[in-house]
């Protein structure tokens, strides 16, 4: 009997190419599944990383914010502390500590160190802040600003403002890795600035000083008043006289004109100050009448700028009392001011107008009026200026505050 050879059934064939297809297929899709899980995760993660990098600076970024309060408090503490001491200008950074004596003394938390303060900022986290004003971050620079300044005029400060985490009170606040204490710091900034106190020497005391009497021009119906004790006008030495009308009051003491001998009128020599540090020092620095309050509160420093002429009026009249340092020209009616006009350029006094302290002229000055019921005064106030005096030489914030690196 004959056997024949089997032939691969068609069927089968396919069946088997089937199976792999569909087993690759599956592989395939496992792959797939697999990759997208890889993608999500690592999306998930990125997200999370993400989120987390957020929360990190935005904490980081809140405690910056609180470590800097806290330095720039210690700026406010200090020129406090100096504008507290008795004895003027201040020759000796030296806060103390003393809850025993009558008064108490409490300018610090450690005098061996500056000023210290600190406080509790969140004490459900246990976050504490604390500023340092060390001794060796205030430094008396007068000598290095120059000109006729008295010693202590001019301070530099610095102050270190703190944000840390507190474990446990009885311990130092700053994080030592040898020692391992519990407490440390989460941020540290360090600010520092410049104070200035002026001072106030007149050419001459009088109501009126002028370098050039023929530049002063006194209408009729006018008053230049010195007082019992004091001039009307000073002026340099020569034989120039200033301009006064018929009608005019302009009496003093010894005699209503002197020739001062010598004659100062620049800023370094009345204020001890350049003009560009009375900018500085400034409370408004400003090119339009309508731009100063009225009428000022407190003692107040005005640095008038611009191209035109600085107009006082019936709309806006100055009305207070301070330091006012014009560099344009200025005409004032229907105002009264209690202090110092130092004027760079031409300074107009006219209709019902009282200045009680000084008139500084570098350039010229005229009083003018209307009538005998608006009648342009300026009355020589040792008192004012007196208290001028007392503001000026309180210290004042220089420079604004700066980051030190």
């Amino acid at each position: 009997m004959q056997i024949k050879n089997r032939q691969a059934c068609p069927n089968g064939t396919r069946q088997n190419e089937s199976f792999g297809l569909g087993v690759r297929r599956g592989m395939a899709f496992v792959w797939v599944i697999l990759a997208m899980s890889m993608v999500l995760g690592a999306i998930t993660i990125g997200v999370i990383i993400m989120n987390n990098t957020a929360t990190i600076l935005e904490t980081q970024l809140e405690y910056y914010g609180q470590s800097t309060s806290m330095a720039k408090a210690g700026l406010f503490d200090s020129i406090a502390w100096f504008r507290r001491q008795t004895s003027q200008p201040v020759m000796d950074f030296k806060p103390l500590r003393d809850l025993e004596a009558n008064p108490p003394q409490n300018d610090t938390d450690d005098p061996s160190i500056g000023i210290i303060r600190e406080m509790t900022i969140d004490p459900s986290a246990r976050l504490r802040g604390r500023y340092e004003v060390r001794n060796a971050d205030v430094i008396n620079i007068t000598a290095q600003r120059g000109f006729d300044i008295i010693n202590g005029s001019a301070w530099a400060i610095e102050s270190t403002g703190y944000v840390y985490l507190q474990e446990d009170p009885d311990v130092p606040f700053n994080w030592n890795e040898t020692l391992m204490l519990p407490n440390r710091i989460l941020s540290s900034t360090k600010f520092g600035t410049e104070i200035r106190r002026a001072y106030l020497k007149l050419p001459g005391a009088a109501a009126i000083c002028s370098s050039a009497a023929q530049r002063i021009t006194i209408g009729k119906d006018c008053r230049v008043i010195g007082g019992s004790q004091n001039p009307a006008i000073a002026t340099t030495p020569g034989k120039l006289d200033p301009n006064i009308s018929l009608g005019a009051v302009v009496t003093g003491n010894p005699t209503a004109v002197v020739k001062a001998d010598p004659y100062w009128d620049t800023p370094e020599t009345m204020f001890g100050l350049t003009e560009a540090e009375i900018r500085a020092m400034a409370d408004y620095v400003i090119s339009d009448a309508s731009q100063l309050p009225n009428p000022l509160v407190g003692t107040k420093i005005i640095f008038l700028e611009g191209n035109g002429t600085v107009v006082f009026d019936e709309d806006h009249p100055l009305s207070g009392k301070g330091l006012i340092y014009c560099k344009t020209s200025l005409t004032i009616s229907d105002s009264v001011f209690y202090g110092l006009i130092y004027s760079v350029g031409h300074l107009r006094l006219h209709s019902a107008s009282t200045i009680y302290g000084a008139v500084v002229s570098i350039d010229q000055v005229n009083l003018e009026t209307t009538g005998q019921s608006k009648t342009t005064s300026v009355i020589y106030d040792q008192r004012i200026l007196d208290d001028l005096l007392s503001s000026l030489g309180s210290y004042r914030f220089y420079k604004g505050f700066y980051q030190v690196e």
